[in-house]
């Protein structure tokens, strides 16, 4: 998707736009109403016409104002909606009241179509990958010292400021690091009658990445789990592979969970952490063997093989220290098959 400054310069632009019509229709009403508004201003009213200035000088303050913030999901939606209206009015005005031309209608209408579509496919990029993102998206995350040196050290490589530098010669901190594989993160915000029979209709995958630097700009640019809905997942997931039982690659397998201590937010997101960078990192003995990792009140590790017994508790012992999980706490195994087939009354198969 497009950055935030992009977003938001069409918005400014748009705003202009409605400005201006208004300011036209108060300067010269009659250029207006045959130009802008109808072939037939004579059947136009004083009051209609005040109305649909006032629509417009409205849409034209929100716009504004989802400029300025654009990642807020309410003035997001609230926007989103009058160029959904604008886009409806003209074009029951075009068709079925057959008051305006196409050359009149044509402007407004591409501008609220190419707006709707552009705010519409993008609502999960926007409101979701970016919430706190400055204009730039916050670029220049991946380009600080910190996030080079934390990408040194997950590729396994001395970090640039230990290395030798010719004297007064700058570190490049521009590298990019690659991954071992591509990485999906997932949003899921299903409400409470959805959660049964349709789950997974409102999975989303968000975004997807293969370097160090751009996991960092993603991870520092989301909500942390502590601050999720109730019943919203985030899934982090190797790329090509669905965070759904019936994906050929997870059917076979099952998860490994950790409970977190109710109302301890900070632990929350730590593991969560912890364990994003244990699994992109491939720090688990058998990387393969790990299709994706799982956040909601709880963290879970989505492993491929349920019955392979020697595997799964190698995984979850590397998983409790991963998690700095302590010895005499016990994380469970369940299998997919186990959890479809018994759902609630489903036992777990091995704890570590």
């Amino acid at each position: 998707m497009p950055s935030v400054t992009a977003l938001r310069r069409w918005l400014v632009f748009v705003a202009l736009l409605r400005l201006f019509s208004v300011g036209l229709g108060y300067a010269a009403p009659h250029r207006f109403q045959t130009n802008l508004y109808t072939k037939q201003p004579e059947g136009v009213t004083d009051l209609a016409g005040r109305i649909f200035a006032t629509w417009t000088l409205t849409s034209c303050m929100l716009c504004l104002i989802c400029a300025r913030n654009p990642c807020v999901p309410a003035i997001y939606g609230a926007t989103l909606g009058s160029f959904l209206i604008a886009l409806l009015h003209f074009a029951m005005e075009l068709m079925l009241f057959k008051t305006l031309g196409l050359a009149t209608a044509l402007q407004p209408m591409i501008v609220a179509g190419i707006s709707s579509l552009w705010m519409g496919l993008g609502w999960n990029y926007y409101t979701f990958v970016a919430p706190r993102a400055e204009p730039t998206m916050s670029e220049d995350i991946t380009h600080s010292p910190a996030a080079a040196l934390a990408a040194a050290a997950m590729a396994g490589e001395e970090p640039a400021a230990q290395q030798p530098q010719q004297e007064g010669a700058e570190p490049d901190f521009s590298k990019k690091h690659p991954l071992e594989t591509k990485w999906t993160l997932w949003f899921d915000n299903p409400n409470g009658k959805q959660k049964q029979a349709t789950w997974g209709q409102t999975l989303r995958a968000v975004y997807t990445f293969d370097t160090v630097e751009d996991f960092w700009c993603l991870y520092n640019n989301i909500i942390p789990p502590s601050r999720l809905s109730p019943g919203s997942d985030l899934h982090l997931f190797r790329e090509g592979i669905e965070p759904k039982w019936e994906d050929p690659r997870c059917e076979h397998g099952g998860k490994w969970t950790a409970m977190v201590p109710k109302g301890n937010k900070q632990l929350l997101d730590t593991m969560w952490l912890h364990g994003v960078l244990g699994s992109i990192g491939e720090q688990f003995d058998d990387g393969e063997e790990i299709c994706g990792i799982v956040v909601n009140d709880r963290i879970s590790v989505w492993t491929k093989t349920a019955a392979n017994e020697a595997l799964q508790t190698n995984v979850g012992r590397q998983l409790k220290e991963m998690l700095q999980i302590p010895d005499q706490a016990k994380i469970g195994f369940m299998a997919h098959s186990d959890a479809k087939r018994d759902d609630r009354r489903a036992k777990e198969r091995y704890t570590v």
